[in-house]
């Protein structure tokens, strides 16, 4: 499975304050836990402290979408995880 539809939520909603590093962990992590192969970014994603949002913004990076599909943008304004 993919995952740049939701690490383009997150990197998104990082950078305008909507959520908390913490939010990011836990969704790295149940990924992590559920998955027999992750994608090594989100390993990477989870070893960055939570309070760095600069550098959780960069770790999604590679696993986000350019630009942002129409499904974040109205997560955005909606504040809800597009489906």
């Amino acid at each position: 499975m993919t995952y740049g539809v939701e690490a383009t939520y997150y990197r998104t909603a990082l950078l305008l304050g909507l959520i908390q590093g913490e939010e990011v962990h836990r969704w790295a992590e149940r990924i992590i836990e559920k998955e027999a192969s992750p994608p090594h970014e989100l390993l990477e994603v989870v070893s960055i402290p939570p309070t760095d949002l600069s550098a959780l913004r960069y770790g999604l990076w590679p696993l986000a979408i350019e630009p942002e599909p129409p499904d974040v943008i109205r997560a955005m304004l909606g504040f809800c995880m597009p489906t």
